[in-house]
């Protein structure tokens, strides 16, 4: 009716405060809805990575390489932490427009300048002695994470996957 919701992983105490509050002031009791929408998309998943600082910094420092390298906007590809256990997080780095654009093949197939990109950007940062700057990651659009950002983490992550694209698996 007066168009409040919750989150329903908020705590149970909070969900009945909720439910009182509306059910008082607004003369109906709130109903349950789940939001959901269904979009293929063409993504590179990055998984077991250690932490979500890694995860962040590594989805940033790819979307900053490709947008140095490539005919690419910053919003051309966008990625997702998304945690997987306790300690492990994954990174999926997808391309929002539906049929795909073909920026990910490119990643795939310019593999070597792209990790030669973060050797310069995330190695060579003017700024050495901290973890992330305008220099190397942050930019006015990741405002939200400039306390994250770990140029290191990074770098650390594109080492181990190696100079050289080796392996693609793809679902259908």
């Amino acid at each position: 009716v007066c168009g409040g919701v919750r989150s329903p992983y908020e705590d149970e105490e909070a969900i009945d405060r909720f439910f009182e509050y509306h059910a008082d002031n607004c003369g109906e009791e709130p109903e349950h809805y789940a939001l959901h929408a269904h979009s293929d998309v063409d993504g590179l998943l990055f998984q077991d990575l250690d932490s979500e600082i890694a995860a962040v910094s590594l989805g940033e420092a790819l979307t900053l390489i490709g947008s140095h390298l490539f005919d690419m906007e910053r919003d051309d590809l966008h990625w997702l932490p998304i945690p997987d256990g306790e300690d492990e997080w994954d990174l999926f780095l997808y391309d929002p427009m539906p049929g795909g654009s073909g920026l990910l093949e490119q990643f795939i197939d310019e593999w070597p300048a792209v990790y030669d990109g973060a050797e310069d950007m995330l190695a060579n940062c003017p700024n050495a002695r901290s973890k992330s700057c305008y220099d190397c990651l942050r930019t006015y659009y990741n405002q939200f994470y400039h306390e994250e950002l770990d140029r290191h983490q990074a770098l650390e992550v594109i080492r181990g996957l190696g100079e050289r694209y080796t392996n693609a698996n793809t679902l259908d």
